[in-house]
């Protein structure tokens, strides 16, 4: 008797194809494609196959994956380096990939995002809303979006001053 080959399930070559045709759509790192074959129902000694071969030819590159990731998320997003950072240790990305991906982000873009950022909350608000509240809710704002709080107070002093 034949046993039956669970529909769900995928051969290493068919894994291997998914795989590499999910990393070239776009960047990913090896918790997402470990994710990805988890939801395919591979076996965990074939996944880890399959991730070696996906670093090898350079399908799967964490240093890069955190480059975009960063860039991305700063620039789309407008996100600071402190949110990125806890996003990017989230998906298990090696902390001197973290660094230099930050590194990355250059710094007259970012200090200009944040006063961006600012001028946008600043407008959103009250006008009636006494300064030291605006202050608070905008500092609120820009923490939660992952901006350094000596950073943005200092932005925040040179704006109400």
């Amino acid at each position: 008797m034949k046993s039956k080959k669970n529909k769900n399930s995928f051969s290493f070559e068919e894994a291997l194809a998914k795989c590499a045709s999910f990393c070239v759509y776009q960047e990913r790192c090896k918790q997402e494609v470990y994710q990805k074959l988890k939801a395919l129902n591979v076996a965990e000694s074939d996944a880890n196959r399959i991730v070696e071969y996906l670093i090898a030819e350079n399908f799967l590159n964490e240093e890069r994956f955190a480059e975009q990731f960063a860039s991305g998320k700063f620039r789309v997003n407008r996100w600071g380096k402190l949110k990125i950072r806890a996003m990017l240790l989230q998906k298990d990305i090696d902390e001197v990939h973290i660094q230099k991906a930050i590194s990355q982000i250059d710094n007259f873009e970012y200090q200009q995002v944040i006063q961006q950022l600012i001028q946008q909350k600043k407008r959103s608000l009250p006008l009636d809303m006494p300064k030291i509240q605006q202050k608070h809710r905008i500092l609120q704002f820009l923490c939660s979006k992952g901006f350094e709080n000596e950073i943005v107070v200092q932005h925040l002093q040179k704006e109400f001053d």
